[in-house]
């Protein structure tokens, strides 16, 4: 009966199914049918072991298959062959060539004799100009070098397994990737007989590219380089172990790496010549965002590089394996990635003949770096860690191993829970030998305690909690509630150059007034301070009893203090904290004390004199043994020269001495001293700021040599002037140099950013032409990156042109997000961008003309408000959750929006919302669409923005979730987010409408001009519904899109009771009656505007 319905189906489909089976098994599916007998024929794919003996039937069965239906495409041939078995070669390349010719797509070709046959240099030239392949797998294969150029526009994916190359060419390999303009996916497995010196890959659409070799194999004489170009790569696999050199380039869009190379360490290379190869490999590779490093590689690393490995800012994940020794090398491994947030740990107890390689390393003439587990207040972003623990035998090996106490391991565990701020998880998978979990897991709770938020320790499975520390809750005090205002009001500061900030909160009299300090070291970024200083505030604040009415916390970049007494300019050294390097001086030690005190005390005089917005001074000086110093000192830029003076003397009479690294802190100052110049950016000293207050001089006694004194200004005069004129003379000719540079250079740039082109280009004269060159008339608006004119076309389709502003820093990674996303989403509810044009510095993006505008010239304008009806209110509604719905789960490319708003809603001519300005937007992992994202760059519109987002830089689609919400609640109110009642000033628009809510008294809430709305009255109860669920201050607590679209569309559906919505940036509800007074950098504000 099967048999029946199955042979019922059209032809075409039964050659599709028969297609992703292997040939043989498609011919034995014949017996089904009679009429099947002649489909196998038909079939587009020819998928063949050849590893039978009788090669004459298979032969002929692949020559009837080939010359069956010659104008046919063949879409897939594969072929698995043994020329051992007596298959000839010449056929087997015959039967390729006549595939290719047939417009064969997938093309795999695996040779399986493990013997090394001389003759390998079968594949016919045909293959270097296929304008069909798609895939191509070549495995123990020949290839010759052809004498013209490969030309595979196709070609996608390439896997290369142990090939060998014909001829002496060292540029084949580069010849053969730029003949696939389209490569995307590239695979090399280089054989011991690879004769490829230079394994050069240049590639603009290259996305995943994996290299491997086998590892020890027998050392070359010759040097083998691996050199990789590509700006659109993003996911990287390095298993080279011939290549001496690898060399990295552009790498622009990395996003995760996986290295398990060891540099061919045997070879004779300079050692300061392999240093400096590994360095200029790991800045290459610096924007990575994951990392996998072996046990090997970090050997290598750590031995030729020790501490000295290059910063990896932008690393949030990173994966060791195989580690064996991870307790001495974790310190100053980890001091490399200052924001990591995930990291995974292989401890990996391993038999003897492992350790032979690591033998090996022990006999290069590499200087040993050794280290141990000392508190360097460095993990203040660590949030997860995971250590797994694996054994490499199954009997007396690790028998032994469980029998000793598991000290390694748990040194590890216990440095990340001493010096992790934030740790939210410990996860502990330990081998299924041990019988000291429960040990183990009670050994750790013992560390940590006293943090308000203890992490979860889990163990093979099983969730350990701390012993609990909290009281039971009391009432929030006022001082508090006034220290939790100075917090949130942190991010709203504006950025200094001196990054140094001095905040109150209120009255001066009032005993319940908090004073704080927020200082950054000076070579932290203006832009990166204050989200230092507000996870330092929030750490601190989180981390104590809120009975406590001062406290101290000083994390690597940034320390935060506050108090209930007056700070500003009040000396303080209590508490103290000291880290130490735990190698000890060699030599005289006296020697060596005084040469560090000695460069400290010149710092500290410098640093003393400086203005009342920085004290700082870093710099260099001699060190014993002709060694040298770099050290640098701080002292809070409230305190007099004479209190920072005090503090640092101080801290130098009380800090250890002899050490060959040392940090010491305190409240108002600090220092630092190294061997080691990576511990500062710089190698410059800072320029001062003068002394705040004239020193006094010999000011009686001015009238004396007064026509001196004329003379000497002006004679400085004249040569300070022409001095001056000179520096802008030239500042002005470098100024158009560079522009007339960026001009030539800022397209190709961006030209290496943008993946996908789907779009109309157009040229900038046409634009120009089109919107009367840029005319004022035709202005539509302006926003942060540029102004939007109305133009027409020659065909007379009228368009909308945004025009990036040249002075927008943002310009070009708006640009880039527009092209490469919008190009690809395509919805009712989503605008549709037509085209662009990129000319020099010229940014343009073309879109449809919407003549309606945006919807807040309808909802906020007293007049058209009138226009939009409940219906199409709640059309606007329902099509603006459908096109975040596309973007957050339908669409190819899982997109969170980041600016949602009144003004990003455009209307067509039948009022149907079309969500523009992907400016803003990011893509996200589609295996986990509630994956929560950090930045440190917070952009958007206060009111739209979600309180995790504005305060923390965390945003994910719940973002969007919370920026619908109260475009939901604008849209039924005709109000802003930022409106507020004339008689209750202190609330907004989130706050008015949930206390309305909670009252009972929702007509307040809707507009007026909707109170007459007959029958609808459930409808509009139901999306203010909805608008408050959106809005609520948890984000796991806000409902998806794909629920708020069957919410919105269900005729019946219980909707949960909604939570107090997240007011940004306060309730706005005062105790007292008025809003406390908040002094932010010396200026009183009395009301934060959250626009």
């Amino acid at each position: 009966m099967g048999c029946d319905r199955i042979s019922a189906l059209p032809d075409c489909l039964i050659t599709e199914i028969l297609l992703w089976l292997p040939t043989m098994d498609s011919v034995k599916t014949s017996v089904l049918s009679t009429r099947w007998r002649n489909l196998w024929l038909d079939v587009p794919g020819l998928d063949i072991k050849f590893l039978s003996s009788n090669a004459n039937t298979i032969t002929s069965f692949i020559k009837r298959f080939l010359e069956f239906n010659r104008d046919a495409r063949l879409r897939k041939f594969k072929i698995t062959y043994d020329t051992s078995k007596g298959h000839d070669p010449f056929g087997i390349r015959e039967w390729i060539a006549t595939a290719i010719s047939r417009g064969a797509q997938h093309l795999d070709v695996v040779y399986t004799f493990v013997r090394y046959m001389s003759f390998k240099e079968f594949m016919p030239l045909d293959i270097y100009k296929s304008k069909t392949l798609v895939s191509l797998k070549l495995v123990e294969v020949g290839m010759s070098n052809p004498d013209f150029v490969v030309s595979l526009p196709c070609l996608k994916n390439m896997h290369l397994e142990k090939v060998t190359y014909s001829g002496k060419d060292p540029s084949f390999m580069e010849k053969l990737i730029s003949g696939c303009p389209v490569l995307e996916d590239l695979t090399v497995f280089r054989s011991s007989d690879d004769n490829v010196l230079v394994l050069r890959v240049r590639s603009k659409s290259l996305k995943r590219f994996s290299v491997r070799s086998n590892r020890w194999s027998r050392i070359h004489s010759r040097e083998f380089v691996l050199e990789i170009d590509a700006p659109g790569l993003k996911y990287m696999k390095l298993g080279d172990q011939k290549s001496e050199r690898i060399v990295v380039k552009n790498l622009r869009s990395l996003f995760m790496v996986d290295i398990d190379s060891i540099f061919n360490v045997g070879s004779n290379t300079n050692l300061e010549m392999k240093k400096d190869t590994i360095r200029d490999f790991l800045n290459g590779i610096s924007c990575v965002r994951h990392m996998i490093v072996s046990q090997l590689t970090l050997e290598v690393l750590y031995r030729y590089l020790g501490s000295n490995i290059p910063m990896f800012n932008n690393l949030y994940r990173l994966e060791v394996s195989r580690i064996a020794r991870l307790e001495h090398m974790l310190p100053d491994f980890l001091e490399s990635f200052p924001n990591l947030k995930h990291l995974t740990l292989c401890v990996v107890y391993l038999p003897s003949s492992f350790w032979q390689c690591i033998m090996y390393l022990n006999h290069l003439n590499v200087e040993k770096h050794e280290g141990s587990i000392v508190p360097r207040c460095l993990l203040s972003t660590l949030e997860c860690v995971e250590i797994r623990e694996f054994t490499g035998e199954e009997t007396r090996t690790k028998k032994k191993i469980m029998k000793q106490k598991k000290e390694p391991l748990m040194n590890v565990a216990r440095y990340i829970l001493v010096n992790s701020l934030v740790l939210k998880k410990l996860i502990l998978i330990l081998s299924p030998a041990t019988n000291q979990i429960s040990d183990i897991a009670k050994e750790l709770l013992t560390i940590r305690k006293g943090l308000a938020e203890e992490p979860v320790v889990n163990v093979n499975g099983s969730v350990w909690d701390f012993p609990s520390h909290s009281s039971s809750p009391s009432p929030q005090s006022t001082f508090s509630k006034n220290l939790n205002s100075l917090v949130a009001s942190i991010p709203l500061l504006h950025a200094n150059t001196y990054n140094f900030y001095n905040l109150s909160v209120g009255d001066i009299s009032d005993q319940d007034r908090v004073e704080a300090i927020g200082v950054c070291n000076r070579v932290v970024l203006s832009v990166d301070c204050r989200s230092c200083i507000f996870q330092a505030a929030l750490n601190l604040t989180t981390s104590t009893s809120p009975q406590h009415r001062e406290g101290y916390w000083r994390s690597t970049n940034c320390m935060f203090r506050y108090s209930d007494k007056p700070i500003f300019g009040v000396l303080e050294t209590n508490p103290v904290f000291e880290a130490l390097n735990p190698n000890k001086s060699t030599g005289d030690r006296d020697e060596f004390a005084r040469l560090q005190i000695e460069l400290l005390n010149g710092f500290r005089k410098r640093a003393a004199a400086g203005g009342s917005k920085r004290k700082y001074v870093q710099g260099s000086g001699p060190g014993p043994n002709s060694s040298t110093f770099f050290g640098a000192v701080m002292c809070t830029p409230d305190l007099s020269e004479n209190d920072c003076n005090d503090c640092l003397i101080f801290g130098f009479a009380n800090a250890t001495k002899g050490r060959t690294g040392l940090r010491w802190f305190c409240p108002s100052c600090s220092f630092q001293i190294q061997t080691n110049l990576r511990f500062f950016l710089h190698e410059y000293e800072y320029e001062l700021d003068p002394p705040s207050d004239q020193e006094p001089g010999l000011l009686d006694n001015w009238s004396q040599g007064v026509d001196k004194t004329v003379i000497i200004l002006a004679t400085v005069g004249s040569v300070v002037g022409f001095a001056i004129f000179v520096v802008c003379l030239y500042f002005i000719l470098k100024r158009k140099q560079r522009k007339e540079k960026q001009r030539h250079e800022g397209k190709d740039v961006v030209e290496n950013q943008i993946i996908d082109e789907n779009v109309l280009r157009l040229d900038f004269d046409t634009i120009r032409l089109a919107t009367d060159d840029f005319s004022p008339g035709n202005q539509l608006g302006e926003g942060g990156f540029g102004v939007v004119y109305k133009g027409v076309l020659d065909s007379g389709e009228e368009i909308a042109v945004k025009r990036l502003s040249m002075k927008s820093g943002q310009g070009d990674n708006e640009f880039i997000n527009e092209v490469s996303l919008v190009a690809k989403l395509h919805h009712r509810n989503l605008v549709r961008l037509i085209g662009f044009c990129l000319e020099g510095q010229e940014r343009l993006l073309i879109y449809d003309l919407f003549k309606n505008t945006s919807l807040d010239h309808f909802i906020f304008d007293n007049d058209r408000r009138m226009v939009l009806e409940w219906e199409t209110r709640y059309k606007i509604i329902a099509g603006v959750a459908r096109g975040l719905l596309y973007l957050h789960e339908d669409s190819r490319f899982k997109v969170i929006h980041r600016d949602l708003k009144a003004s990003n809603v455009l209307l067509d001519d039948a009022m149907y919302p079309k969500i523009s300005d992907f400016g803003m937007a990011k893509l996200f992992d589609t295996d986990q669409p509630c994956q929560t994202r950090f930045t440190s760059r917070v952009a958007g519109t206060y009111g739209y923005m979600a309180p995790e987002y504005a305060m923390n830089g965390k945003f994910s689609v719940k973002t969007d979730v919370f920026s619908f919400g109260v475009l939901v609640l604008e849209i039924i109110t005709g109000k802003r987010n930022n409106w507020s009642p004339e008689d209750k000033s202190s609330l907004f628009l989130l706050s008015y409408v949930w206390k309305n809510w909670r009252e009972g008294r929702v007509l307040n809430i809707v507009d007026p001009s909707l109170i007459q709305t007959r029958g609808l009255s459930d409808e509009i109860m139901k999306c203010i519904h909805i608008g408050l669920l959106c809005v609520q201050e948890k984000a796991e607590s806000r409902p998806t899109m794909a629920s708020v679209v069957l919410m919105l569309n269900a005729s019946s559906f219980t909707l949960l009771r909604p939570s107090q919505p997240g007011f940004y940036p306060g309730d706005g509800e005062s105790t007292s009656g008025s809003p406390p007074t908040m002094t932010l950098n010396s200026v009183t504000i009395t009301k934060v505007d959250p626009r």
